[in-house]
């Protein structure tokens, strides 16, 4: 009789520890496929007067501002919300040099800190005279 006891204890507790497991891993899963779906990708191009100077592939989550993926991902120097420097080449007011940036082929027409990018976007800043 006691060993039918211990037997039905020890498979009781043998069910609850694998249960208490799985569930464990399948929310881990679960926030890990979360994780996935949040995360997006886009190109960004520096050029100056046309030319490339530097290109990556960022990483960033959907709803993120453009300016903030720039900081993540560039040396990035602004001013009251303009960007005044990329990777060490700023603008020059005197030789009116400034920068412009297109999203997808398409001028922008607010800043980088409104702009919310998407997964698949390019993004292409371009130092040259206005």
């Amino acid at each position: 009789m006691k060993k039918i006891i211990y037997s039905l204890l020890a498979m009781s507790v043998s069910i609850l520890i694998l249960t208490s497991c799985s569930t464990t891993y399948t929310q881990l899963a679960s926030n890990q496929k979360e994780e996935v779906k949040t995360s997006q990708k886009a190109t960004i191009t520096l050029q100056e007067n046309g030319q490339n100077f530097s290109e990556k592939e960022v990483v960033f989550k959907k709803g993120d501002d453009l300016l903030s993926i720039l900081k993540r991902n560039f040396e990035v120097e602004e001013d009251n919300g303009f960007i005044t420097s990329l990777e060490g080449h700023s603008q020059d007011e005197k030789n009116q040099l400034y920068w412009m940036f297109t999203v997808d082929g398409k001028s922008a027409t607010t800043g980088a800190k409104e702009i919310k990018l998407n997964d698949g976007q390019s993004v292409i800043f371009n130092l040259s005279k206005l």
